[in-house]
């Protein structure tokens, strides 16, 4: 500005016109919240003596682009067995390439960046492990904070070693009921019996105990 203070200017944004009166110091930075971009024109401009400058001597135009904020989504909820792995999705939906991204891996945080709209990432949990997301950031330095998108991967433990089968080694064919045991295993939740030809399970399948029924035809066994 130029001239004798106090300053009197008024811009436009297309949209609205704004008055700014009083103005003592040069420059003099104004503040803006577009949500969408814009551009700010000076309309006219006057000081303490001339009501206002001639239009040749009002000029300027400033724009403000405004970007749109990340946004970026994850899944891969899933159960597998300890040892195993398992893949990840995220996706990011909105923002400019590259993206990092933040998430916490049972309250640990980590981050990763990638130049592609989905990001897979490989996992070997060893226990039952949450992944949540944090925040997003795109090339253009938007940074958007994320709740509520998280996904569980469940880990099941493999289970132990089986013991010795008990039970009679010697039956006679037709001979029924005939009992056969495992000591219940660490981590198992079903059991697979296999009997020889002419032998039938006829209770307990799945489970560590059952009985066993011999009919006519049956052979000995593995």
């Amino acid at each position: 500005l130029t001239g004798e203070a106090p300053f009197t200017f008024t811009y436009g944004d297309g949209v609205n016109v704004t008055t700014i009166s009083n103005i003592a110091t040069s420059p003099y930075k104004i503040t803006v919240t577009p949500t969408i971009t814009t551009s700010y024109t000076l309309l006219s401009v006057s000081d303490a003596n001339c009501a206002t400058s001639l239009p040749a001597n009002i000029w300027g135009t400033s724009t403000i682009t405004v970007n749109s904020l990340p946004t970026a989504t994850i899944s891969g909820n899933n159960s597998i067995c300890e040892g195993n792995s398992t893949n990840l999705a995220i996706t990011f939906n909105t923002g400019v390439s590259p993206w990092t991204v933040k998430y916490k891996v049972n309250g640990v945080e980590e981050s990763r960046t990638s130049g592609v709209a989905s990001l897979i990432i490989s996992v070997t949990p060893a226990v039952t492990t949450t992944y949540e997301l944090v925040s997003v950031t795109d090339s253009k330095g938007c940074e958007q904070l994320i709740s509520g998108q998280q996904v569980i991967v469940t880990v099941a433990k493999l289970p132990l070693a089986t013991g010795v089968i008990t039970g009679n080694a010697i039956v006679c064919q037709n001979q029924g009921g005939v009992a056969y045991s495992v000591t219940p295993v660490g981590n198992a939740t079903n059991y697979n019996w296999t009997v020889p030809p002419g032998a039938s399970i006829v209770s307990g399948n799945g489970t560590n105990s059952i009985l066993v029924n011999f009919s006519s035809t049956a052979i000995n066994g593995y």
